[in-house]
C-alpha cells in the first residue's frame, strides 16, 4: 500500500488523483461509470463516497474525485 499512496503522491507516478466539475456528458452516470477509478463526489459541499447509493447518479455542480493514470508528455 505504501508504494502505490507513494506513486498517487508522486508528480511523477504512474496515477494521480485529480478532482475536477463533472462534465455534461457525465450526468446521470454513475461513479462507477468514469474512467479511472471514482472515489468520491462532492456535491453541494457535502462527500459522497463510491459506496453510496446516491454516487450512482452524478449531478449538475458536482465535483468528482478520481484516480487516472497519469499521461505521459
Amino acid at each position: 500500500v505504501a508504494d502505490y499512496l507513494a506513486d498517487l503522491a508522486s508528480v511523477s507516478g504512474q496515477v494521480q488523483l485529480v478532482e475536477r466539475a463533472a462534465t455534461a456528458e457525465e450526468m446521470g452516470r454513475s461513479l462507477d461509470s468514469l474512467p479511472g477509478k471514482g472515489l468520491r463526489i462532492y456535491r453541494q459541499g457535502m462527500p459522497i463516497g463510491f459506496w453510496a447509493p446516491s454516487a450512482q447518479r452524478i449531478e449538475p455542480g458536482d465535483l468528482i474525485v478520481q484516480i487516472v493514470p497519469t499521461i505521459a508528455t
